[in-house]
């Protein structure tokens, strides 16, 4: 008789122990970890989202800066450094002229493509990854 009662206290002590202290330590650790990769995770995301914004800065401003160059290198009187680089040669003007023609050719294009930059960086940002993919 005393070995069923041994026996029976040891599983009741053991069960208690499990039901009272590890499965409550265990809840415990469990919601930590689900707030610490919360936490972790927005983090992760403002991070991306500030080096996203800073390069797009830089981006821009490296934009800027180069169109404002190119403009004043061509429209400095006119274009008359163009043309004075170009010499009194009909044809070397002519050439010159449909060169600058060409420039602002070129600077439209990256305009428009740097508009289809922001509006898809736009887009992304406001969650519209499949309205872009459907565009196409």
């Amino acid at each position: 008789m005393k070995k069923f009662v041994k026996k029976g206290l040891i599983k009741d002590v053991a069960s208690s122990y499990l039901m009272l202290v590890v499965l409550p330590v265990l809840v415990v650790f469990s919601v930590i970890f689900l707030i610490a990769g919360r936490y972790i995770y927005r983090a992760r995301l403002n991070s991306v989202e500030v080096t996203r914004q800073a390069v797009f800065e830089l981006y821009e401003e490296e934009r800027k800066s180069a169109a404002l160059s190119l403009s004043h290198i061509l429209n400095f009187k006119d274009g008359e450094v163009i043309r004075d680089a170009a010499g009194n040669d009909e044809q070397k003007v002519k050439t010159a002229e449909a060169q600058i023609d060409s420039i602002y050719q070129l600077m439209n294009i990256i305009s428009w493509i740097s508009r289809s930059i922001r509006m898809t960086a736009q887009l992304l940002s406001q969650g519209g990854r499949c309205a872009i993919l459907c565009q196409n």
